[in-house]
């Protein structure tokens, strides 16, 4: 259940950072979603494996349709799930994200 609705999380990010939020451009920047929700996967997902499957995946969605070299957003997604998964098991869960 919680990997149909990450997969889904991401992909509704990506296509709203490259659909929707364009048109939304303030002094020609726009909104960027995944970064925000492939942390938001590391901090809240138990398991790295569907971590790194939903950010992999939802990188190469954005890559798809972004106009950066192919790979750019799958190399920030990615790296973001292994650092953001290093950091936690080194020096522990946060505590306001675990379950009582």
């Amino acid at each position: 259940m919680m990997r149909t609705f990450l997969f889904f999380l991401m992909l509704g990010s990506v296509f709203l950072q490259v659909s929707f939020f364009p048109s939304f451009a303030f002094m020609r920047s726009i909104p960027v979603l995944l970064p925000f929700m492939v942390l938001l996967a590391v901090l809240y997902e138990k398991r790295f494996s569907t971590a790194f499957a939903a950010a992999a995946l939802a990188g190469f969605f954005a890559d798809v349709f972004s106009s950066h070299f192919f790979g750019f957003w799958m190399i920030i997604a990615v790296c973001i799930v292994v650092l953001g998964h290093w950091f936690l098991t080194s020096y522990g869960r946060l505590p306001i994200f675990r379950k009582a």
